[in-house]
């Protein structure tokens, strides 16, 4: 995953928490992680495997797919002209 989306996808999966009123420390052991690991996901700086971010998704109610889509990694091919 690009730089950028890395911070898109840990801009998002705060924006989720803030907005459930959860602290790092409340999502954190939830997902399996320490709150400076948790932090690091959301500044971007380091990427989550794949099963800690559906673990942490689930956690927040965030859909996959849909935090996909805003972060710009859906996985889609891009087109190719004609």
């Amino acid at each position: 995953m690009r730089k950028n989306q890395l911070r898109r996808m840990g801009a998002v999966l705060r924006e989720a928490r803030l907005a459930r009123g959860l602290r790092l420390r409340d999502v954190a052991p939830a997902i399996g992680v320490g709150v400076a690991a948790l932090h690091r996901y959301e500044s971007g700086s380091r990427e989550p495997a794949a099963l800690r971010l559906l673990a942490h998704a689930r956690v927040l109610g965030v859909d996959l797919r849909e935090l996909a889509d805003r972060v710009g990694a859906s996985g889609r091919m891009p087109r190719q002209a004609a």
